[in-house]
């Protein structure tokens, strides 16, 4: 859906949004977009995009691919036992760094089934972080989400 409205117009989506979906790659990190728009206006728009279904979390969490550039099925699975040290320490860390504004995405983790729906849950926090503690703690939550998956491997 993100590359037919980067190709086609197909939602016709506001400026501000399609020019974002176009400086989308999968290899940007989120952090990098920052300077390119309002900084507090990132977040918003990326979650846009999200719940829009344009955008897919890569696998480290940190870019973003338009949705039909790659399908996020093909994006390896954790192990059962990294899902899970993934799963604890998103919510661990999220409760950590945002107190009690964490709850809602803390119970968005919760319910995650699968590596995919763990990465869009991942990215949602991320925003959060971004906008509200800055791109730094951003970088520490993925960063803590990542020595929980290799210290589970």
């Amino acid at each position: 859906m993100g590359t037919q409205e980067i190709e086609h117009h197909v939602m016709r989506v506001r400026p501000e949004l399609r020019r974002l979906l176009i400086v989308i790659d999968g290899k940007r990190p989120v952090d990098s977009l920052l300077p390119l728009f309002r900084a507090s206006e990132v977040p918003v728009l990326l979650n846009e995009l999200l719940a829009l279904g344009m955008i897919v979390p890569t696998e480290t969490a940190t870019s973003f691919l338009p949705t039909g550039a790659r399908d996020i099925r093909d994006v390896t699975p954790l192990q059962p036992k990294q899902f899970e040290a993934a799963c604890n320490a998103a919510a661990k860390a999220a409760s950590d760094l945002l107190g009690n504004s964490a709850k809602p995405f803390i119970a968005k983790i919760k319910k995650c089934e699968n590596s995919s729906e763990l990465r869009v849950a991942v990215s949602q926090v991320q925003l959060e972080l971004m906008a509200k503690l800055g791109p730094d703690a951003a970088t520490l939550y993925v960063e803590t989400l990542r020595a929980a998956v290799q210290n589970a491997a």
